[in-house]
């Protein structure tokens, strides 16, 4: 039986506090998680990847798990915060959920899939799916380094690109 399309989702997030970035992930959704350099910046991020990754799960028949309330999350406080990201699905795909442009305050306006505000990012979120075997590996890898999933991932990008552009 396919889930209910509901417009409005809260999750609570865990912010990872690292050196040069904060990173964002869902402990409900494994696999969704985002980075900013910010604290703005990483709870905006992970509105949208929450977005994507409710979306897609929609899209595909998957369930959506429960949301865990803030008490039954673990996490590390030294490193670590808890939060809520409460999201709009209509703000990235308000077509599906029968809001014009108008309807949300002429922001959307333009032909392809809307975005948030303020396209001159710094950072862009990212839905990735990862089976439980590669989110444990990931998990471990950047446990062993002392920083964040986001980290691992942001630096292997910025080792391939070099490698690929001979630019260090």
């Amino acid at each position: 039986m396919r889930e209910r399309k509901r417009r409005f989702y809260s999750y609570v997030a865990i912010m990872e506090l690292g050196a040069d970035s904060i990173g964002v992930r869902f402990p409900d959704l494994p696999g969704a998680f985002s980075l900013g350099e910010t604290i703005d910046r990483a709870q905006e991020n992970a509105k949208e990847c929450l977005i994507d990754h409710i979306h897609l799960l929609l899209q595909d028949g998957d369930p959506l798990p429960n949301a865990t309330d803030e008490s039954g999350i673990e996490y590390d406080p030294a490193t670590e915060r808890l939060c809520r990201i409460d999201v709009d699905m209509a703000e990235l795909y308000p077509e599906e959920y029968g809001i014009t442009a108008t309807k949300m305050g002429g922001a959307r306006q333009g032909a392809g899939r809307p975005r948030l505000p303020d396209a001159e990012r710094s950072s862009r979120a990212v839905v990735v799916r990862l089976t439980e075997a590669e989110y444990a590996a990931l998990d471990e890898i950047a446990r062993n380094v002392g920083t964040s999933k986001s980290a691992i991932i942001k630096g292997w990008i910025r080792n391939t690109m070099s490698d690929e552009t001979g630019n260090k």
